[in-house]
């Protein structure tokens, strides 16, 4: 119980971190590192898939509270993400994940979590609820900086995880 209380105070510190440099650097800089789903795949990476699947959607659940999609876009987009990763790398590899391995992780779930949102808003504005997003969103120069600060930021994320009792 008392490692579970951890990883949510540091899934909430993480998100807090995110959510105030989204609101400080909104205008200047349009681009911020996902810290949440970084801790959802270091998650994934260490965790078994029911404990996935728990982590991923109280996670989505946190970023839904305060996202401008339509409810359930991020729930679903980090769950997926999350469980694409956990079977990735159980194919894999059984050990310890290498930092070509990571790398290339993080960069597929940050394109994959955009996709699923893409995706699941496509399907609610085909259902008629909203107005759907354009490609532009979708295939921006923001993902390329989005990808580079999630590269930076994996390991420092992946090193506090490793920190919090077991």
């Amino acid at each position: 119980m008392k490692k579970y209380f951890a990883y949510a105070l540091y899934l909430l510190v993480l998100f807090l971190l995110q959510t105030a440099a989204l609101r400080v650097w909104s205008g200047a800089v349009p681009f911020v590192p996902q810290l949440v789903l970084l801790l959802a795949i270091v998650f994934a990476l260490t965790h078994s898939l029911p404990e996935t699947l728990w982590f991923s959607f109280f996670a989505g659940f946190l970023q839904e509270l305060f996202s401008a999609q339509f409810f359930g876009a991020q729930i679903l987009a980090l769950v997926l993400t999350a469980l694409t990763v956990y079977f990735i790398t159980r194919r894999l590899t059984a050990q310890e994940i290498s930092f070509l391995v990571a790398s290339l992780l993080v960069v597929l779930s940050t394109l994959l979590l955009g996709l699923w949102i893409f995706l699941y808003d496509g399907l609610i504005s085909f259902l008629g609820f909203t107005e759907p997003l354009a490609w532009r969103s979708l295939l921006s120069l923001k993902i390329f900086w989005t990808i580079l600060l999630n590269l930076l930021f994996f390991y420092p994320v992946r090193a506090v995880f490793k920190l919090l009792p077991k």
